[in-house]
């Protein structure tokens, strides 16, 4: 009988082994990231900063040492200590997950970089400050690298990237072309990264096939060429030429019979803050309006193609749907304005949909931890629905209103209110300022 028995063990033993394996190999896990802002500027407290004129001077092998012994202050942005603790919670988290590859969604420098740079350099020239922020981004390279080896990084460009101010792009060309020899270090598959090369390096954006995901079209944007705020010379010539070329794109992707992801940085809704903020209100986009029409429209017209958007920018944790495609957004890496998180994105290599994510947060005590799973909270009952299914069940009120108001604020309570939590309700399902006015008014 015992011998029965343990056969009996054994067997289910490897029946439940076997489940796991065949569920691994039919999804593929994704950590997402964006808005990292690291700001080694915090460890200054005089002008010149003599930590800044040592990072200046020393390579980029030495700075993990000159950041680790200078005191730093706590701001809005990452500090030191901030990034370290980001950097080794995403080394532990794909090791543990089995995570296919990575999305890094935009903004890896802090705000007013430049700004800074200037303040506290002992240098303070143009050609030094393109020179630092280089060095940061392949200072940041390294330490993703390290820490997850062996797993492919795609990345797209934030607002903040940039050789001037935030929004700035006079330095489009010559930034891609430096800044893509520099990320296609995270890019492990010779022929995905020649891909990449060939395509970033001209103007910021790209489309390539990850051998992560069979069939699928990764298409990383520049999107703060179509931003409200997007500043330098030629900017309608830019947007309009990635718009082509997003266009050309979609259609051979359709023609191939592939599905399409398409990552930015600043999704392309209502920019609902900003909108409140206007007195008398008025409902603002965060792209311009002739750039969003033309988006708009192609993906209307490639809807049975595309299989997702995600988009970081906004810093909070929310999700938006447009025509029959689920925006997933990443919720910010710093402490802006929320705690610091990151997501865990999963897809279904069988049904080629997004089924299900989970969002972590950095807590008080300075530890990682799961804020909650998506489908345990918006569809617990449903085993084979997607993602888009339980996007669509939140109403106006009840028990998912009250948890997306919770988890879109991450910790920080008190952005949406009872008063305005209507206008946060219409940009889920409206991405028309039309549309969203007029859901507005049906309140």
């Amino acid at each position: 009988m015992k011998k029965f028995t343990s056969i009996l063990i054994l067997i289910g033993t490897i029946l439940i082994a076997s489940i796991h394996t065949a569920f691994a190999n039919t999804t593929v896990n994704i950590i997402a990231i964006s808005d990292v802002h690291f700001d080694p500027f915090q460890a200054c407290h005089t002008t010149p900063c003599p930590t800044i004129d040592k990072l200046e001077t020393s390579p980029i092998e030495q700075w993990d040492k000159i950041l680790s012994e200078t005191p730093t202050s706590k701001g809005n942005d990452s500090n030191y200590h901030i990034l370290k603790l980001l950097i080794n919670e995403l080394s532990y988290s794909a090791k543990k997950n089995h995570i296919g590859f990575v999305l890094m969604l935009g903004d890896f420098l802090g705000h007013h970089y430049k700004d800074k740079y200037l303040q506290y350099s002992s240098i303070k020239t143009e050609e030094s400050y393109k020179a630092f922020a280089l060095k940061t981004f392949r200072y940041l390279t390294v330490l993703v690298k390290k820490a997850m080896p062996d797993i492919s990084v795609y990345s797209v460009v934030g607002n903040n990237d940039t050789y001037y101010q935030h929004n700035n792009l006079s330095d489009l060309h010559e930034f891609s072309e430096e800044l893509g020899n520099v990320w296609s270090d995270l890019i492990y598959d010779p022929d995905t990264r020649d891909s990449f090369l060939n395509q970033f390096t001209k103007a910021g954006y790209y489309a390539i096939k990850p051998r992560e995901m069979n069939n699928v079209l990764i298409v990383g944007l520049h999107s703060t060429i179509f931003s409200l705020h997007a500043k330098g010379k030629s900017i309608d010539q830019f947007a309009n030429e990635q718009l082509d070329w997003l266009q050309e794109t979609l259609s051979q992707a359709q023609k191939n019979q592939e599905k399409i992801l398409i990552l930015m940085h600043i999704p392309d809704f209502i920019a609902v803050s900003s909108s409140l903020e206007k007195k008398p209100y008025q409902t603002i986009k965060f792209w311009e309006h002739n750039y969003s029409k033309r988006f708009q429209a192609l993906l209307k017209t490639y809807d049975n193609n595309i299989i997702g958007i995600i988009a970081g920018h906004v810093h909070n944790d929310w999700f938006h749907i447009v025509n029959h495609t689920p925006v997933i957004s990443v919720p910010t890496g710093s402490p802006i304005l929320n705690a610091p998180a990151y997501k865990i994105i999963i897809f279904s290599t069988i049904s080629n949909q997004f089924k299900d994510y989970q969002t972590f947060i950095l807590n008080k005590n300075n530890h990682w931890e799961m804020e909650y799973d998506f489908n345990q909270i918006y569809q617990p009952h449903c085993f084979q629905c997607r993602l888009i299914d339980g996007m669509n069940q939140v109403k106006k009120s009840g028990k998912l209103a009250d948890a997306y108001i919770k988890y879109y604020q991450l910790n920080n309570p008190g952005v949406i209110t009872p008063k305005n939590w209507i206008y946060y309700w219409c940009n889920i399902y409206h991405h028309s300022v039309t549309g969203y006015e007029a859901c507005l008014s049906s309140k």
